[in-house]
């Protein structure tokens, strides 16, 4: 039996690490995108009706709970 030493990776379309706890952001579309529509290669998941180019990672998010009005 023939074995590879080949890293395993992840197929595409799994949720990377980051897009667990992430907001991101579609520069195309202009809108920000739900972790569950990005790509393990951090991209808009055209599968599910994005457009399939590269989201980036919002910084500074806050969850909208934390947000206290004075």
């Amino acid at each position: 039996m023939k074995t590879d030493n080949k890293e395993n990776k992840q197929p595409s379309g799994k949720l990377s690490d980051a897009s667990a706890c992430s907001a991101w952001w579609c520069e195309e579309c202009q809108q920000e995108v739900e972790p569950e529509m990005v790509t393990y290669e951090e991209t808009h998941d055209a599968r599910y009706g994005g457009c399939g180019q590269p989201v980036i990672v919002k910084q500074n998010v806050q969850a909208d709970s934390s947000a206290v009005a004075d």
